[in-house]
Formats: structure tokens, C-alpha cells, sequence
């Protein structure tokens, strides 16, 4: 797991279903199938998403690498260039994702397995009260953004306006599972299409503090 192929392997789980792309390709072939990756993450998106973009430095391949796809705004006027800024945000889901592959490596937990194995009983509970089987559900739909599991944050403006009427709150992981159910429906089933959201890294949080905690 030490190869710098890591990486291309990890994008994948990022983004998109390994199952469909390369993630193994030849030399040559890298920027291509980093751009097909890209492309089908885009087009498969939950609502249509205007645009992505995505850049790879990998210096042990010779890889310096940006992509797009899509728009550069929600009028869809224009397409997307490299040089497109962007608002950063949820930075700290690329260290869950992180963490989870170490688990994965260390034989703890398994990508395809279902979530229902390592959450909390409470945890399951909310799922089940939401319209969710957890046992339909693996990790890798989960950092993938293909778990079907409504998005908190991102899918309406209840949570907006929680927050804006209590900005001191600090907000509970189960608070914000529970938010989730009560405030949508599923964006699809396991595995179906990509839809970005925080519910299943929250999830995966939990997870991750609570195999901590049993070292």
C-alpha cells in the first residue's frame, strides 16, 4: 500500500464506483482515467451538480494534474476552467477518509462490509426511524457519497436556520444524524448515484473515535 498508485486507489474510493474505472491504468493512461473518474462523478451526481474540479500532484509519478467537468456556476453558462476558485470547506473528511483506509489496512474494518457491524445500537435506531437498513449500507457507499443517506447539511435550510438562531450551539454527532432523518429522504439507494453530503462521514466519525478509544 506504500506505492504512489495509493493515491489514484484512494481517489477512487473518494469519488466514485471502482467498479466502473480504471484505477490500475498504465503510465500514460493516468491523466485519462483520472478525468474519467471526474467525469462520472460529475454526471452521476445527485441533483446535477454544475461543476467539479480536481487536482492531483504526485511527484513520485510525474503527475501535475488538473481536470474539470461540468459549469462554472449554476446559470451553466460557461464552463469550468482550472483556474476556477472555489469556497474550501470539509477538509476534515479527507482525514476520515484517511483514517478509515488505515482501518481497512489494519483488518479492523472492511469497505464492503455493512455499517450496521461497528455502529452504536443508537445509532442504528435513528437509520432504521429514517427509512434506512444499516445492513444495506457499507463504509465505501459511505465515503464514496453513494450511501443514499440524506445530507443534514447540504440538502435543505433547516439546519441553516438552527444555526443561525443558536451559532453558539456545538452540534452532537447523534444531533446531526438525527437532523438528517428528520429532515429528508433518502437520495437513492446503497450504491446508486452519487449525492456529496456529511451524514455518512459523521457516521464514519463516530466510528473511527470509538476504535480509538479500544486500543
Amino acid at each position: 500500500m506504500k506505492s504512489p498508485y495509493l493515491l489514484l486507489y484512494c481517489l477512487a474510493i473518494a469519488l466514485t464506483n471502482c467498479n466502473t474505472i480504471d484505477t490500475d491504468p498504465a503510465p500514460d493512461q493516468i491523466e485519462a482515467s483520472l478525468q474519467s473518474i471526474l467525469h462520472e462523478t460529475h454526471r452521476g451526481s445527485f441533483d446535477n451538480i454544475a461543476g467539479v474540479s480536481m487536482t492531483v500532484i504526485a511527484p513520485e509519478l510525474d503527475l501535475y494534474w488538473t481536470g474539470t467537468s461540468g459549469y462554472d456556476s449554476k446559470e451553466r453558462e460557461d464552463t469550468i476552467r482550472a483556474q476556477q476558485p472555489f469556497r474550501i470547506a470539509s477538509i476534515t473528511k479527507t482525514f476520515v477518509a484517511a483514517s478509515m483506509l488505515r482501518l481497512v489496512e489494519e483488518g479492523r474494518i472492511k469497505l464492503e462490509e455493512p455499517i450496521a457491524k461497528q455502529l452504536p445500537d443508537e445509532y442504528l435506531e435513528l437509520l432504521r426511524q429514517g427509512g434506512y437498513n444499516p445492513r444495506e449500507i457499507n463504509w465505501r457507499q459511505c465515503l464514496n457519497h453513494t450511501s443514499g443517506i440524506y445530507d443534514y447539511a447540504m440538502g435543505g435550510e433547516t439546519y441553516v436556520e438552527l444555526c443561525k438562531s443558536n451559532p453558539q450551539k456545538r452540534w452532537t454527532r447523534k444531533e446531526q444524524v438525527q437532523l438528517a432523518m428528520e429532515s429528508g429522504q433518502a437520495t437513492g439507494t446503497p450504491g446508486e448515484r452519487y449525492s456529496y453530503g456529511d451524514t455518512p462521514y459523521v457516521l464514519a466519525g463516530e466510528v473511527l473515535e470509538m476504535m480509538q478509544d479500544t486500543n
